[in-house]
């Protein structure tokens, strides 16, 4: 979907279940049409169609301007190798 948004093609999402398991407002932004949340959701859901579909239910409408997964399944952002550590280990042969 992200792809096609990309090349401008118009999108239209059918309806689908999803759980949203944790949604917080971590900051919103002094100017008060900016803000950061943190979701925890299953799998299949578009967090894009979430932010806009917020919007709406505010009687406004909303986008992203950035997207960042912290996790997913077991495996955590807060667990990642640096960049140097990666490449580090591979020139002294650990993997």
């Amino acid at each position: 979907m992200y792809e096609k948004a990309r090349r401008g093609e118009s999108i239209e999402l059918s309806p689908r279940r999803i759980s949203i398991f944790q949604f917080d407002i971590e900051r919103s932004l002094e100017d008060r049409q900016n803000l950061i949340f943190r979701v925890t959701c299953s799998k299949g859901t578009y967090i894009r169609s979430l932010c806009a579909d917020l919007g709406k239910a505010l009687g406004s409408c909303a986008h992203l301007t950035a997207l960042r997964r912290d996790s997913i399944g077991q495996y955590s952002a807060d667990d990642a190798w640096e960049f140097h550590d990666l490449e580090e280990a591979i020139t002294k042969a650990y993997f």
